[in-house]
């Protein structure tokens, strides 16, 4: 039986904390002294943003499984948010989607290292930057902290029953189940990974779009990579997966 988080308790910029059993979890477990491994920040009902080695993208909740023992936290600003900080926070990385990951970056985090960071992301970075952005401050240095700066921030407090359990048959059921943010996330990266030949300093979509108005000439270019990506048409193949 695996786990899964418990969207009736979360509330939107909750944090959550998270492990797993791949060796980069372990090795970074090991590097920080910590039980956890990786960020992710809740933004909506059965969704969550988090940075991973394919960028910054979204996932359902309903699809994120965990073992029994791996450690689960779900972590609430102190103070509490009101729904306007709330969700300006979850906006912040939602405009951060298709971003890189900086695992050179992240590796300096968990070093101790590093003070003012690229435009790149990685998991506690994306989450503490945020917050910080938005003038809620959780550690010392929102450009270089590790999953476990945030598990011991002071402005942090747990949620109880972060996680509900998980029949073998629901999980089997949902492995079936082609998921739509699938299509999303590889057709935006297609989208980035070729506008970055042309303008490496390029992160996100918003870039994409400030490049094709500052530079018509690679209206056609960027035109081709989202015809070519499937990304206007992902939504059909969502509805015909969830009609």
């Amino acid at each position: 039986m695996k786990k899964r988080l418990n969207d009736k308790t979360l509330k939107l910029a909750d944090v959550i904390l998270t492990t797993s059993d791949a060796g980069i979890s372990k090795v970074i477990r090991a590097t920080t002294g910590s039980p956890i491994s990786h960020a992710m920040l809740y933004v909506d009902h059965c969704s969550v943003i988090d940075a991973t080695n394919e960028g910054v993208h979204s996932a359902n909740t309903q699809r994120l499984f965990f073992e029994q023992h791996n450690t689960v936290f779900a972590l609430r600003f102190r103070d509490g948010l009101n729904t306007s900080a709330a969700t300006d926070i979850c906006k912040y990385v939602r405009e951060r989607i298709g971003s890189e990951y900086s695992t050179w970056e992240a590796g300096r985090a968990w070093k101790g290292l590093g003070k003012e960071g690229s435009p790149k992301q990685f998991c506690s970075r994306l989450v503490a930057q945020a917050y910080a952005a938005n003038g809620f401050s959780l550690v010392k240095n929102s450009n270089f902290c590790t999953p476990n700066d945030l598990l011991n921030s002071d402005q942090l407090i747990e949620v109880g029953n972060a996680t509900v359990d998980v029949t073998d048959e629901e999980f089997e059921n949902w492995q079936k189940h082609p998921s739509g943010l699938d299509l999303m996330r590889q057709s935006t990266n297609h989208i980035l990974n070729g506008a970055r030949k042309i303008d490496d300093s390029i992160q996100h979509l918003s870039d994409v779009d400030r490049l094709v108005l500052e530079h018509p000439e690679y209206d056609e270019a960027i035109t081709q990579l989202y015809a070519e990506s499937g990304f206007l048409d992902v939504w059909k193949t969502d509805h015909d997966i969830n009609p």
